[in-house]
């Protein structure tokens, strides 16, 4: 786990160049040749894919894996005569060739002894690969200023033989075991077998330089980057790339003659001031509580949207038949096909174009239920025109619930209200549209009840993350910013001035609306500052992302959490006065927090 509080810090110290001597320095010389050993810390990244086992892709596949190893070269360098910036570069060396490559996370059936049933348990697989190897290399290196070099190289690797081990790990539940073992690893001899190559072909290109420790004793420090160009195995792909910090010793055999330095003068530099910057990262669970190092877990669960129905049913100018955007049924048959509890994964704005079908289903629940439906229109459409365009519009309403929904007219009684009892503005085209509709009431409450849509969501735990910074410095602070990223994709971003308040305010980031990317990549979080001379100095952090079992629409509400989210139409036109009706349903979501 990675601590989630990272310092950095920038400040220098005053320094001064005393050139008031003169040393003998190295002439340049066509004929030196120069032998050493290099000590070589080196980052390896193995490229392959492969299945854990060959015949079958269920058990999982191995990846790409990093490896840190200790190499060691004996060197040679010879400036070609004819070309005193050109050096040929020979080495060989040690090389650790070892690998451990996990496979992705599988999910496998076993029997929970305790509980007497089976239920499924993760686990990975791990590829443990131990070899050597010997390393040749013969290419050249161009010298552009006095002693910095910067080289390629072919490389030839000879492999010993691999020894290699498969080993089956359990993640979760942490109670379990294998029965073999009576632990929470066993060995897996079943696995996929390599056919490791013994000679590998690879490049490598080199930047280094040269400090004289004495008249033919100096130091050579490098950087290295290499690449294989075949694979380490004949029968899956397997290349590396690697990456090295070198330090080495070399004795020049050459014959040398010197040249004195030049003085130079004192130059006093000024010291810089003082600037460090500190972020910590803390999880706030539920209650409050904060802790170190949050690891951010995504669960899927069931999530219920309850969306009001719209009373109302809007008209075109001067028509009285259903728009089109309405969500009408052919016939009875495929009315007996229809089910509130079957709009899934849709829009408040598509329920409402589904009015008429969830009225008609809840009258026939209901079959005491009666109402009546108001026919209205705008000031534009004119009676004289259209005498009884509004009762038109109410008539065809009970038409369409009658004849498809079965729905017993009687039950049903119209009205022509001329405007609506709460018109909204006809100074607007908006608000006219809005009068021209039918507006329903009934006797029973559960006609008009919200819509239950159920969808699944992803919800992240811990629920929000506390922000804590730290700046201290000797100069005023010109500004700072907070970013928090995964991978190309930015989630969010605080800034602040130097001011005191925004300098000790800390931040809040709620998990509520966090999108996480598919891939589970990690989070980065970045605290910049920069102060009033234009120093700068940052400090970062990250977070891991994992994925929870993936829950489905058909669990059990009371064995997983569940989100509700709550809809509400609870105003008429230019009004901020709640309804009766709405204010019952705001007392319902009230009861169900306390």
């Amino acid at each position: 786990m990675l601590l989630a509080a990272l310092t950095a810090c920038a400040a220098a110290q005053p320094t001064i160049r005393d050139t008031s001597y003169a040393k003998p320095a190295p002439q340049l010389d066509v004929r030196p040749l120069v032998f050493g050993a290099l000590f070589s810390p080196t980052f390896a990244q193995h490229v392959t894919s492969f299945t854990v086992k060959s015949e079958s892709e269920d058990c999982g596949t191995y990846g790409s894996a990093s490896q840190f190893a200790i190499n060691v070269d004996a060197f040679a360098l010879w400036r070609i005569p004819t070309m005193p910036r050109w050096w040929l570069a020979g080495r060989v060396g040690y090389r650790n060739l070892d690998a451990h490559l996990i496979s992705d996370e599988t999910q496998r059936p076993f029997e929970n002894q305790f509980e007497n049933r089976v239920t499924l348990g993760t686990m990975v697989t791990r590829y443990d690969v131990r070899r050597r190897g010997l390393s040749l290399a013969l290419g050249a290196e161009y010298e552009p200023i006095d002693a910095v070099r910067i080289g390629f190289a072919p490389t030839l690797t000879f492999a010993s033989a691999a020894v290699a081990t498969q080993t089956d790990s359990l993640i979760s539940p942490r109670e379990a075991r294998f029965s073999e073992t009576q632990s929470w690893t066993r060995p897996f001899k079943g696995g996929t077998v390599v056919d490791f190559n013994n000679v590998v072909f690879g490049v490598e290109i080199t930047a280094g330089t040269m400090f004289p420790m004495g008249d033919r004793i100096a130091a050579y420090p490098s950087i290295r980057a290499g690449a294989s160009l075949t694979s380490h195995a004949s029968n899956v792909s397997w290349r590396t790339f690697s990456a090295s910090v070198s330090l080495g010793l070399g004795f020049d055999a050459g014959s040398r003659d010197t040249i004195p330095f030049i003085a130079a003068e004192v130059v006093p530099v000024a010291r810089k001031p003082y600037l460090r910057a500190t972020i910590i990262a803390r999880g706030v669970d539920e209650n409050g509580n904060e802790y170190l190092d949050p690891i951010i877990e995504i669960e899927e669960t069931p999530w219920l949207e309850l969306v009001p129905i719209l009373p109302y049913m809007f008209f075109d100018s001067a028509a009285s038949t259903i728009a089109s955007r309405y969500e009408l049924v052919d016939d009875p048959e495929s009315a007996l096909q229809f089910s509130v509890d079957s709009l899934l994964n849709i829009s408040p704005l598509d329920v409402h174009w589904q009015t008429l079908n969830v009225i008609g289903e809840r009258l026939r629940e209901h079959p005491s239920a009666k109402g009546t439906i108001t026919g209205t229109g705008s000031t534009d459409e004119s009676p004289r025109d259209h005498p009884s365009l509004r009762l038109d519009r109410a008539e065809i309403a009970r038409r369409y619930l009658a004849t498809i929904w079965g729905i017993d007219r009687s039950r049903l009684s119209i009205v022509n209200a001329g405007t609506p009892n709460v018109p909204s503005a006809e100074d607007s085209a908006e608000g006219r549209a809005e009068n021209r509709r039918i507006e329903f009431a009934f006797d029973d409450s559960r006609i008009l009840e919200p819509v239950t849509i159920r969808r699944m969501a992803s919800i992240a735990s811990p629920p929000a993350v506390r922000f804590t910074k730290e700046i201290v410095s000797d100069s005023a602070i010109a500004e700072w910013s907070l970013a928090v990223v995964q991978g190309q994709k930015e989630l969010l971003r605080f800034e602040g001035s130097g001011d005191e308040e925004s300098l000790k305010q800390n931040k809040l980031w709620s998990l509520a609306d966090l999108r996480i990317n598919r891939d589970l990549t990690e989070i980065r979080y970045r605290l910049d500052v920069r102060d009033v001379t234009g120093q700068t100095t940052a400090a970062d952090g990250r977070f891991r992302v994992i994925q929870r079992p993936r829950r489905t629409a058909g669990d059990s509400l009371r064995m997983v959490p569940t989100l509700v989210e709550h809809f509400l139409v609870g105003f008429n036109y230019n009004s901020a006065e709640l309804l009766p009706a709405h204010r019952q349903r705001i007392d319902e979501i009230a009861r169900t927090i306390l």
